[in-house]
């Protein structure tokens, strides 16, 4: 019976450390989006409804739980174990909500594009100073120019524009780079959300099976309740 423990331990110790790599990087994914939309254009209407606010925080709170379940796997204690289970149950679901969330929102019916593209359209047709100045770095660091091309300033093209001093412009428009870098990371969260979401299954049911088998190994030192 020890055996069995030790195998299951090991295992379980090696789905921690894969469960720890997704953790880490849907929260890495989640800032660099969000530093992405906060630096440049927010895609999304709230910061509670961006695909990398809920990234980052289903990020963390697998690290948390994965913590939590190491823990529980050193000390032995079978209460942690089977509070363990339910957390990586709860993590579950909420990483597959966010894989779905992601994957609905790059859907071809959601016209995502199109979104990208309204958000650029409305204040550069107002003329906005601020988002002029926005629009600029995006120029110069996704080496575009304009909405869909330099066609769309009537009178002088900005430097940001520009390749080899000036002698050309940029020939694609920042809404179709722009929307392109961002529809990248969203994909990456739903493909890591979606993959990663099995161990946490395997994990949970070992964590039951653990926790019996300590109870019948160690009773005495084994509390009744969860």
């Amino acid at each position: 019976m020890n055996s069995i423990i030790e195998a299951i331990t090991t295992v379980l110790y090696a789905c921690n450390c894969l469960l720890g790599v997704c953790g880490l990087t849907l929260l890495i994914f989640g800032i660099v989006l969000l530093l992405k939309e906060s630096r440049y254009v927010n895609i999304f209407d709230s910061i509670f409804l961006s695909v990398g606010s809920w990234s980052l925080c289903i990020g963390f709170l697998l690290l948390v739980v994965v913590a939590f379940g190491i823990n529980a796997l050193i000390k032995k204690k079978t209460c942690c174990l089977f509070r363990y289970a339910m957390l990586l149950i709860v993590v579950f679901l909420s990483q597959i909500s966010l894989g779905l969330f992601a994957a609905v929102t790059l859907h071809p019916a959601n016209n995502f594009t199109q979104r990208v593209q309204q958000r650029f359209e409305v204040p550069f047709k107002r003329n906005n100073s601020e988002f002029r100045t926005i629009l600029n770095k995006v120029e110069r660091n996704f080496k575009c120019c304009g909405i869909k091309g330099s066609t769309d300033y009537n009178t002088t093209v900005p430097k940001t524009c520009c390749e080899n001093n000036c002698k050309r412009y940029h020939e694609s428009g920042c809404v179709v780079t722009y929307a392109k870098d961002i529809e990248k990371h969203i994909k990456e969260i739903a493909y890591i959300s979606l993959v990663f979401s099995l161990p946490h299954i395997g994990a949970s049911c070992l964590s039951l099976i653990l926790r019996k088998s300590y109870i019948r190994c160690f009773p005495q030192d084994t509390p009744h309740t969860p």
